[in-house]
């Protein structure tokens, strides 16, 4: 799988297939953030590299966990930064990019309305998410990513049908990770309370539950425990309002996710009431648990502090930038 022609030669191990389409937009935003992960890890251990040296591993990692949420090594840095040649002197180019192949297979079901409904008369989407993740495989994807939380619901139907050697990147156990190194407690004996925010689908599937409970049995009790508090177990707390700002007939599912717009800023506000529900309770993040509410619960809003956003989408991408790079030649 070659991805340059020019004067040398990169070729990817890993090709990264993405179940998309639920919903486009998030698609598009995704696809959006792997563009922006690659360009803040190229310019920032470029900039530690003109600054320090190519050969400054530490000088390199530490310029790399400032701008990725992905577990990035020192032995990994070392050999990006050589890019394949001297990061330093390099230019990017279209041809840096990482290899992805995109199925915006929005017509798979909609995945909330059947685990709140699961009868014969609500469209099962596991056979068309099968498809979809089928397709991408038979096209050349060696690992799958879903841009899509609740999707995460049916993660063992597609890995039955992919099969083992087929890699899926679980966003809600990758986003569990990442907020346990982000915002740990002073001891790991102290439980971590963090907020979700999600579709009532994802809440009462137990997809964030269950990922939490899989990183803790992967860590072997070396994380923290984790307790996940969602508008329906605070005071102050509206599960309909949340799933208003996401479903609702101005949401952002129909098309409203322009802050410009009256609109926008409507659902955006409540959301915002949501997160600070969750923080009010104790939460020390806030996980943005369907990839339709960093739409408009930007980014700038997720930086530093108690109670902020963790966004899954951008955990995502990162991680697809991580596996694409590490595993080149």
């Amino acid at each position: 799988m070659v991805a340059a022609k020019k004067h040398h030669e990169l070729v990817y191990r890993t090709v990264v297939g993405l179940i998309g389409g639920m919903g486009p937009e998030a698609t598009l935003d995704i696809f959006s953030q792997v563009l922006r992960s690659q360009h803040r890890q190229f310019i920032a251990v470029q900039r530690a590299a003109r600054a320090c040296g190519s050969g400054d591993t530490a000088a390199l990692l530490a310029a790399t966990r400032s701008v990725s949420t992905a577990p990035w090594t020192a032995a990994e840095v070392d050999t990006l930064a050589r890019f394949p040649g001297d990061i330093a002197t390099a230019r990017w180019d279209d041809q840096h990019h990482i290899p992805m192949l995109i199925f915006s297979s929005s017509q798979i079901p909609d995945r909330t309305e059947w685990l709140l409904d699961p009868s014969p008369s609500t469209p099962d989407p596991r056979p068309a998410l099968v498809r979809t993740a089928c397709a991408l495989v038979a096209a050349g994807a060696n690992v799958l990513a879903m841009p899509c939380n609740t999707a995460h619901a049916f993660a063992d139907d597609v890995r039955e049908v992919v099969g083992p050697k087929i890699e899926l990147l679980h966003m809600p156990e990758l986003t569990i990770e990442f907020a346990l190194r982000q915002h740990a407690p002073p001891r790991p004996s102290d439980p971590l309370t963090m907020g979700l925010l999600a579709t009532t689908g994802t809440i009462r599937s137990q997809v964030y539950h269950a990922a939490a409970q899989s990183v803790m049995e992967r860590s072997g009790g070396g994380n923290a425990s984790v307790r996940l508090v969602t508008p329906e177990d605070v005071t102050e707390g509206c599960q309909t309002t949340v799933m208003e700002s996401i479903y609702g007939t101005c949401g952002i599912k129909a098309g409203y996710s322009d802050l410009a717009s009256a609109e926008g800023q409507h659902n955006a506000a409540l959301l915002r009431g949501q997160q600070e529900a969750l923080v009010k309770d104790g939460a020390a993040c806030v996980l943005a648990g369907c990839t339709e509410i960093p739409l408009v619960l930007q980014e700038e809003e997720e930086a530093g502090g108690s109670g902020a956003l963790v966004n899954p989408t951008r955990v995502l991408a990162d991680m697809i930038v991580w596996r694409s790079l590490r595993d080149r030649m």
